[in-house]
């Protein structure tokens, strides 16, 4: 394996790991829309994905600009900071959040899920467009520290959007059908995983 090689290959880690963990929330929040028999049309899901990514670039874009008047020595453990303390904190909202409960849309049962029944969206419903801008902002406010940490940890942008673009899509397809299947251990602990994933990312860039 050539050195060429060895650096592509951290790149796309990196990238992979980071918009991983960008998205796994994304299973959350598709679960209880599955669980809800809230609609998702195909648009509906790129239109997540565009507005997440384009966040994303974004934050990572600022990112690499800090590293700018930041020293050399020093970008990776910032950005590697970053990236652990966000991981930590998802961890711990995760730990210390009440359990919500939610109605079944075709039973009216209750049952624990991953969104409190009260959100925008109805319960058997399609998704307004002011619903979908408000969701697709909300997801998009939890990518931008990662994508500042990505962005002064040097990974590439593009790359980094297109597997943000993709985990956005993939992530909120596989929440919305296992919650239709009433599948819900899948959305409870998503959380858990990006944070650990998110904290081993930046806890090596920190250390390596």
């Amino acid at each position: 394996m050539t050195i060429f090689t060895a650096i592509n290959l951290k790149m796309l880690s990196m990238a992979s790991a980071v918009s991983l963990s960008s998205n796994l929330d994304n299973i959350a929040i598709g679960t209880s829309m599955g669980f809800r028999r809230i609609g998702l049309r195909p648009r509906d899901n790129l239109v997540v994905a565009t507005v997440t990514t384009a966040g994303t670039i974004a934050s990572a874009a600022a990112g690499k600009a800090l590293t700018q008047i930041i020293p050399d020595n020093i970008e990776s453990m910032i950005g590697g900071a970053i990236m652990l303390l966000v991981g930590l904190w998802i961890i711990y909202q995760e730990k210390t959040k009440p359990e919500p409960v939610y109605e079944d849309a075709d039973a009216g049962s209750t049952s624990a899920a991953a969104m409190p029944a009260d959100t925008a969206v109805s319960s058997g419903s399609r998704m307004t467009l002011s619903e979908l801008l408000t969701l697709s902002l909300g997801l998009t406010l939890n990518n931008i520290p990662n994508g500042v940490g990505a962005g002064m940890l040097h990974i590439d942008i593009v790359l980094l959007g297109l597997l943000n673009f993709i985990a956005s899509l993939a992530t909120l397809s596989l929440g919305v059908h296992v919650g239709r299947r009433g599948v819900r251990w899948l959305g409870t602990y998503s959380g858990y995983v990006a944070g650990v994933l998110l904290a081993a990312l930046g806890a090596t860039e920190m250390v390596f």
